[in-house]
């Protein structure tokens, strides 16, 4: 019966690529989630942010530079006009790398601005007043429940700063379902580095293939490949599209992270002696 329902949800397109779950650890002792994108939408609220970072560099600078700002942020791959971020910098850099980007940019390229750089930097850091939790993708905490049921270890891996996750953990009531955060704060490189998905396997105590990693963008693929994961999942509930993610090497997609009881806790059920 369960393998039948399994293939009934790679035949109406749930699963890109089931046959790659044989990658999956007899017994996942640890799933590491990305974030915004992940458990959060991140277009919502990014794209609020960017357009009070717009409204507000503007009445700063006492000139229009509505035109310069668009710019620079569509090169970080935020297409304000249309509504919608893409993979780039805002994106797949922490957010440390992106405020620093802006405040430089700003900055430099605007003669109002020039030598005001710690206004620039206060604005660029006022501008996000949402709070991370406001916007959750899926029942967060119900679904970590679950996973810590089954025996598995949860840590998150963002590239949002400690603030924003704790605010995250505060707004869902999973503060005592999360046994470690990696963020922009800590001391640990970036997202893909394979020192840091090293450093968590380390921290658990755990081999890499009993290890499972989910995100959705190419640079959290990487992250899991990059650290020897025994399972890489990919959902496309943020800014990566299906061909983007197994490129990087994704073992499946998923729509979002709801799918993931599906295929962890139950596939671990099945195949637990």
């Amino acid at each position: 019966m369960r393998s039948l329902r399994l293939l009934y949800l790679t035949n109406q397109g749930v699963f890109s690529n089931y046959s790659n779950l044989s990658t999956l650890s007899t017994k996942p002792e640890l799933i590491v989630f990305d974030k915004d994108g992940t458990l959060l939408h991140f277009e919502r609220p990014w794209l609020a942010w960017c357009r009070r970072l717009k409204d507000r560099l503007s009445e700063h600078a006492r000139v229009n530079i509505d035109s310069h700002l668009i710019n620079t942020l569509d090169g970080m791959g935020v297409k304000l006009d249309e509504g919608r971020i893409q993979v780039g910098m805002m994106a797949e850099n922490s957010q440390t790398e992106v405020r620093a980007h802006l405040s430089t940019a700003y900055s430099d390229a605007l003669t109002a601005l020039y030598d005001d750089r710690e206004s620039v930097a206060r604005i660029i850091d006022g501008c996000r007043e949402e709070s991370d939790g406001a916007h959750p993708l899926v029942a967060i905490k119900p679904l970590f429940e679950a996973l810590r049921a089954s025996g598995m270890k949860i840590a998150i891996a963002t590239a949002d700063t400690e603030d924003g996750v704790q605010l995250f953990l505060e707004a869902n009531r999973v503060e005592g379902l999360v046994d470690y955060v990696m963020s922009a704060s800590s001391e640990m490189e970036p997202k893909p580095s394979k020192a840091s998905a090293d450093q968590l396997c380390t921290h658990f105590g755990v081999d890499p293939s009993a290890v499972v990693m989910v995100g959705d963008t190419p640079t959290d693929v990487r992250f899991g490949v990059n650290g020897g994961y025994g399972h890489v999942i990919g959902v496309l509930s943020g800014i990566g599209n299906r061909e983007q993610l197994l490129a990087a090497g994704a073992h499946t997609v998923l729509p979002d992270a709801d799918h993931l009881i599906s295929v962890l806790v139950n596939e671990k059920e099945m195949k637990a002696p």
